[in-house]
């Protein structure tokens, strides 16, 4: 039997020998680098000493959508690849370096999170998993500016006291 393992963290599937030169294996789905790869042939292991083995690092394609309010809340969705498996621990998002609230891992190619609160325009957005951070790729998080539209009354007495009703947008 022939076993092939990565740090013997991951088993690689369906291993079958080719020649006395060469094995092919299915890879599992994971995540991270710098994995040591074993192959263990009946009951004689290899001997490698220097990592051999990297997943790719995870890139992102789309931010939707890519602007909210200040108070946050806003529900986000990023698109992209080498996530790792859904369930993983080893995952966290950023916006202008802060992290994300509710991050959830759908898939390898989805995270669903809510902005956290803050203030700005164009904030990197960046995917780590163990310890890998995605390569920006331009992609973006604004939150909205506040904007004034109205206030009523436009006047008052010099004693003050009165209540003013002030009408905008992204208060937060």
């Amino acid at each position: 039997p022939i076993n092939v393992t990565l740090d013997d963290k991951y088993i690689m599937q369906n291993c079958t020998r080719k020649s006395t030169l060469e094995i092919d294996c299915i890879v599992p789905e994971g995540y991270g680098f710098k994995f040591l790869l074993k192959v263990k042939i009946d009951t004689f292991w290899s001997e490698n000493t220097k990592p051999l083995f990297a997943y790719l690092p995870p890139r992102y394609i789309s931010l939707v959508p890519n602007n909210g309010p200040i108070g946050g809340d806003t529900k986000l969705t990023i698109s992209g690849s080498s996530f790792g498996p859904p369930g993983s621990s080893a995952v966290s998002v950023k916006i202008g370096g802060v992290p994300v609230l509710n991050l959830t891992q759908v898939s390898h190619t989805e995270l669903r999170m809510l902005a956290p609160p803050g203030t700005g325009q164009q904030k990197n957005v960046t995917v780590t998993i163990q310890g890998v951070t995605s390569t920006p790729l331009g992609l973006m998080y604004s939150y909205v500016v506040l904007s004034l539209v109205s206030q009523t009354p436009r006047y008052s007495k010099l004693v003050g006291g009165g209540t003013m009703k002030i009408c905008g947008q992204d208060f937060g």
